[in-house]
């Protein structure tokens, strides 16, 4: 099921540009902004950006993550908080 989410979630980009944030971690959880400039095939451009938190087994492996995010036509560049 993974591989065909990502298939499906990935297959009009034609190139991504991606930025993070300084992840915030305690214990198991983590959170982390991150921001995206997407280019589709058709050649649009949308900006995203967004928080992931994250919760990791002993072994370090996620084994949960929500993502809040929107997204706006075209490219928006990112402030100072991630680089």
């Amino acid at each position: 099921m993974p591989r065909e989410y990502v298939a499906w979630a990935f297959a009009d980009q034609a190139d991504a540009v991606c930025r993070f944030g300084e992840p915030v971690a305690d214990g198991a959880r983590a959170a982390v902004d991150w921001w995206a400039a997407i280019t589709s095939v058709d050649g649009s451009v949308e900006t995203i950006a967004g928080t992931s938190l994250l919760r990791f087994d002993e072994e370090g492996l996620v084994v949960e993550q929500r993502d809040a995010w929107a997204g706006v036509p075209g490219r928006h560049e990112l402030t100072v908080w991630a680089r």
